[in-house]
């Protein structure tokens, strides 16, 4: 089948996305398979419309939930899980074929795959995106380490100033006495 790479908890994907593909495949023939032969029902709800719509959910797994989780129950349960921040499929890949199975109620033909080039370039958005955070993130620190270099400076100087002061004081008494002396000495 090719190379493959091997991943920490047992996955293996291959190197080669024709290979990676039939993997994936044989993979999901074995869960399935397994799920079947235990007699536990299979349910497939379509990702991302699961995050996006309650209701659909719902109706997907009501022949498996307990009797008692009523659609309120659920729409609860899937407001406080449910980040439509976190899906980033439906923002990335465009949307030029809308007949896709995601957004209809029907079900029809799979959905459209996006493009090797799309790919790429929702992979180069993402990168871009990373570094601008990580520059945002460093630059927050520089600033913090900037200011904190400044405060130790104003430190310095105040204590520079404090002393100059000082000994401008000492000066200024030291002449003071000298001066009453020689008053004194005069008279």
């Amino acid at each position: 089948m090719g190379n493959f790479w091997p991943y920490p908890g047992g996955v293996v994907y291959s190197l080669n996305p024709l290979d990676q593909a039939r993997l994936l495949a044989i993979q999901f023939h074995q869960l399935v398979l397994k799920v079947s032969e235990a007699g536990l029902p299979l349910i497939f709800p379509v990702f991302p419309r699961i995050v996006t719509d309650w209701e659909y959910l719902h109706r997907c797994m009501e022949p498996i939930l307990p009797a008692h989780i009523t659609k309120e129950i659920s729409r609860a349960a899937h407001a406080r899980v449910a980040d439509v921040s976190k899906v980033r499929v439906t923002r990335e890949i465009s949307t030029r074929n809308q007949s896709n199975v995601v957004y209809r109620p029907e079900l029809f033909v799979g959905p459209r795959y996006p493009s090797s080039s799309e790919i790429d370039n929702i992979a180069l958005r993402r990168e871009i995106v990373r570094i601008r955070e990580e520059q945002e993130s460093r630059s927050a620190q520089l600033d913090i380490n900037h200011q904190s270099e400044i405060e130790h400076q104003r430190e310095i100087l105040e204590g520079t100033i404090q002393r100059l002061q000082n000994e401008l004081e000492r000066k200024l008494f030291k002449n003071r006495i000298k001066r009453l002396l020689r008053i004194f000495r005069t008279l």
